[in-house]
């Protein structure tokens, strides 16, 4: 029984391991095609994510700037205006009538 292979000849062993190196060439190029496209897909979505949490990090740290700013002027406006000294030493005196009532008490 004669198979066609383009002529009038049978096919050899050479022609059968010629089609079999084809095919697993078409195969292994049509899986790293296949690989490649997934991958690109894969990168595209985690660049997307680092993307947005890198985002959301910088609204973060631009918060906490504002608010070290908001405090750190704060803190300059009662230092300026001496209450904030005023403060610590009402403090500090209260601690001190607070041991002393303590004291007493033993």
């Amino acid at each position: 029984m004669e198979i066609p292979n383009g002529s009038d000849r049978p096919l050899t062993l050479k022609d059968l391991a010629e089609a079999e190196a084809r095919i697993k060439d078409r195969i292994i190029k049509g899986v790293v095609a296949a690989m490649d496209e997934r991958l690109e897909g894969l990168e595209t979505r985690l660049l997307t994510e680092f993307h947005g949490y890198t985002e959301r990090a910088d609204l973060r740290l631009k918060r906490i700037e504002v608010a070290e700013t908001t405090t750190a002027g704060r803190v300059t406006s009662l230092e300026a205006e001496d209450r904030f000294t005023n403060l610590e030493l009402r403090v500090i005196a209260a601690e001190r009538r607070i041991r002393k009532i303590e004291e007493e008490r033993k």
